[in-house]
């Protein structure tokens, strides 16, 4: 799990930001880390994406992107977390999106087919989990 506190000194000691984008998660990670003391030094927020709509309309993840990969991919997780940052004004956002069952799962992206993303000052990374 994160240590917040340690997550906190990091945060203050450099002056960062951050947010979340999250969307089969339904604001779970975001709810975990608001319900700590003292987060909102160093944490923005988090949009709570579960519909397509959502991804497009507030993230800005292109409708073409989310067309061709799909919403739950890579480049859809880079994207997220890239809206993410822009429209909560943070240094670092992390993004999750994934097939979180009991259904709706493909061969390609089984049910517990995650991917996450991070973004921030220089770095830019995407991956996935089974």
């Amino acid at each position: 799990m994160i240590d917040i506190k340690a997550l906190e000194s990091l945060c203050r000691q450099r002056d960062i930001k951050i947010g979340l984008a999250e969307s089969c998660t339904g604001g779970l990670l975001s709810s975990w880390i608001s319900a700590q003391p003292g987060v909102s030094s160093f944490f923005q927020g988090a949009i709570v994406s579960y519909a397509r709509d959502v991804k497009a309309g507030i993230l800005n993840v292109p409708g073409t992107l989310i067309k061709t990969h799909g919403e739950v991919s890579l480049p859809v997780a880079r994207a997220m977390a890239v809206g993410a940052r822009d429209v909560l004004h943070c240094d670092w956002s992390l993004s999750i999106t994934g097939v979180a069952g009991p259904s709706g799962g493909t061969p390609e992206k089984p049910v517990g087919f995650v991917c996450f993303a991070a973004v921030g000052p220089g770095f830019e990374k995407a991956v996935s989990q089974r």
